[in-house]
C-alpha cells in the first residue's frame, strides 16, 4: 500500500545503523501474527532478524520529471535527480517465534509475470529521502536495478516493489500490469521444516497487504506448469512485528512501453517491515518436491491447474491497491531459501559450572535423608 506521510519519522541513515550492528539481531517485541492458512503451526510471524550491508558505487540520475499526480510530492512539471547509493543490506537470519531462528541458505531466480490489464511500469519502493523541490536530488539507499526480476531476485531489506498486483486505481498512477510472482529453485527439493521462505512487506505492522501463496509443484520449459494449494493471508494478521524502525521511502516508477527510459520519482512514505516464515511443509505434504513457490493477489481465485494461466481472468481478475488486494509492497527478500541456523553449542566453562552447580545442589538432600534417617 502506497500510503502519503507528511514526514519520516527516522531518517534513513539512522534506520541503517539500526539494522546493521555486526551481526547482531534487532531485537523486537514478539507478536504472533495471524493467518488465514491450513497449516499454522509451520507458519509464524518474523520476530527478529540480522543483516549486513555492502555497498557499491553510487550512480545519479539527472533531469527526471515527476510522474506523481493527485497528492504526491512529485510532479509531472518539476525535475529531479535520482541518486542511487548501492547499498545492500542482506538478510542472514530470522527468528519466529517457536519455529526458532532460520539463516538464508540461496537464493532463487524470481520473474513477475505479467497480463493485459495495467499499466506496463515496475514500481520500486528505496529506503532514502527527498523533498520535493523542483530541481533537487531524491536519495535512494540501494542500488539502479533493472526492473522487478532484479530487484526481487537479490536480498536486499532497503528496497522493494510497491503495490505489485495493483492494475488499477491508484491515486500516482503506480498500477502494474503484474498477475502472479514466481520465486523458482529449478534444482527442486523436498519440503520439510528444514526449508522455509519469508514475505516481508513494508507497511504498518497492523495493515500488511492481503495475498495468497502456492508452492510449485512441477517446471515446464522453466516456468511452473503445477501447483499445491492455495494459502490465504488475510490483511493485517501477520507481520505484526516491526522488524526496522519506520524510516522514509521514496517510489520510483519506469514505463516498460518506452525504449530506452529509466525510473522517475513517482511518491513518498514512511512505513517499517513486518514479515512471516513460511516452512515449505506447510504449503504442501512433507516429502513433495517442490521448485519454489508463488505469490498471488488476493483476489485470485483458482487453485491447482487453474493458476498455471496468470492471464486467465477468471481465475486472476484484475485488482487494485485496496479493495481487490493488490497493494502488497514486498520487500527484495523474496528469492531467499532459509534452513535452520545452527545452535550454539555452551561454552565449556558453561557447562562446568552448570555441573558444579548441580552436584552442589544435590549435596544438601543427601544430608537431609542420612538425618532423617
Amino acid at each position: 500500500m502506497s500510503r502519503r506521510s507528511n514526514q519520516a519519522t527516522f531518517g534513513s541513515t539512522f534506520a541503517r545503523a539500526a539494522r546493521s550492528r555486526s551481526g547482531m539481531a534487532l531485537v523486537v517485541a514478539a507478536i504472533a501474527g495471524g493467518v488465514t492458512a491450513t497449516a499454522t503451526a509451520a507458519i509464524s510471524d518474523i520476530t527478529s532478524l540480522t543483516s549486513t550491508i555492502t555497498t557499491a558505487p553510487s550512480v545519479t540520475k539527472t533531469g527526471l520529471s515527476g510522474y506523481g499526480a493527485s497528492y504526491s510530492i512529485y510532479q509531472p512539471a518539476e525535475t529531479y535527480s535520482l541518486n542511487y547509493n548501492g547499498e545492500d543490506d542482506a538478510v542472514k537470519t530470522v527468528t519466529a517465534g517457536s519455529l526458532g531462528t532460520y539463516m538464508v541458505s540461496s537464493l532463487g531466480n524470481v520473474v513477475v509475470r505479467r497480463g493485459a490489464t495495467g499499466g506496463n511500469n515496475d514500481t520500486v519502493w528505496y529506503a532514502g529521502s527527498g523533498n520535493g523541490a523542483n530541481g533537487s536530488t531524491v536519495t535512494l539507499d540501494g542500488p539502479l536495478v533493472s526492473g522487478f526480476n532484479q530487484a526481487l531476485s537479490s536480498n536486499n531489506l532497503l528496497m522493494g516493489a510497491d503495490n505489485v498486483f495493483s492494475n488499477m486505481g491508484n491515486a500516482v498512477g503506480n498500477n502494474t500490469n503484474v498477475d502472479r510472482i514466481d520465486v523458482m529453485f529449478t534444482a527442486g527439493f523436498v519440503a520439510s521444516a528444514n526449508q522455509a521462505f519469508s514475505i516481508m512487506d513494508r507497511g504498518p505492522s497492523n495493515d500488511h497487504d492481503a495475498f495468497k501463496i502456492a508452492a510449485i509443484t512441477s517446471l515446464t520449459n522453466g516456468a511452473p506448469s503445477g501447483y499445491g494449494p492455495l494459502i490465504s493471508f488475510s490483511d493485517g494478521t501477520w507481520g505484526e512485528t516491526n522488524l526496522v524502525p519506520t524510516q522514509e521511502e521514496n517510489i520510483v516508477r519506469e514505463s516498460d512501453s518506452v525504449s530506452n527510459t529509466t525510473f522517475h520519482p513517482s511518491d513518498s512514505t514512511a512505513q517499517s517491515i513486518g514479515g512471516v516464515l513460511v516452512q515449505a511443509n506447510s504449503l504442501v505434504p512433507a516429502g513433495t518436491t517442490i521448485y519454489g513457490y508463488s505469490l498471488f493477489a488476493a483476489n485470485v481465485a483458482g487453485t491447482g491447474s487453474e493458476l498455471v494461466n496468470w492471464t486467465n481472468t477468471t481465475y486472476f481478475p484484475p485488482a487494485d491497491s485496496t479493495s481487490t488486494g493488490g497493494g502488497l509492497d514486498p520487500v527484495a527478500t523474496l528469492a531467499a531459501l532459509y534452513t535452520p541456523a545452527p545452535v550454539p553449542e555452551p561454552a565449556s566453562c558453561t557447562l562446568i559450572a552448570a555441573a558444579l552447580g548441580g552436584m552442589l545442589a544435590r549435596r544438601p538432600k543427601r544430608n537431609q535423608k542420612l538425618n532423617i534417617a
